[in-house]
């Protein structure tokens, strides 16, 4: 199997917060090489209690964010937990 993908890591456990947010702008990319190469494209994240992924399409909402420790806001994407699966149901 061939695939786009990052990984994150997240220091809590799984379903503390309602969803995993990341950069809607990074989001797009990943989903635009995806249809450009006919692949799909995951993202991996490592929490303290669980290693899990999803798959990057769609049309996820989205917010403006500030950033952590910064002045910039920035517009991220929402993934809801329910989207998450188990890497080791992954299929090779």
């Amino acid at each position: 199997m061939l695939a786009i993908g990052e990984y994150r890591r997240r220091f809590c456990n799984f379903g503390t917060y309602e969803d995993f947010q990341f950069s809607k702008k990074k989001f797009n990319a990943m989903v635009d090489k995806s249809k450009e190469h006919s692949i799909p494209a995951y993202m991996f994240v490592e929490f303290d209690d669980l290693f899990l992924y999803f798959l990057v399409d769609g049309s996820p909402p989205s917010k403006i964010m500030k950033r952590n420790h910064e002045v910039r806001t920035e517009e991220c994407v929402c993934i809801f937990n329910d989207l998450f699966q188990s890497l080791y149901k992954l299929e090779i």
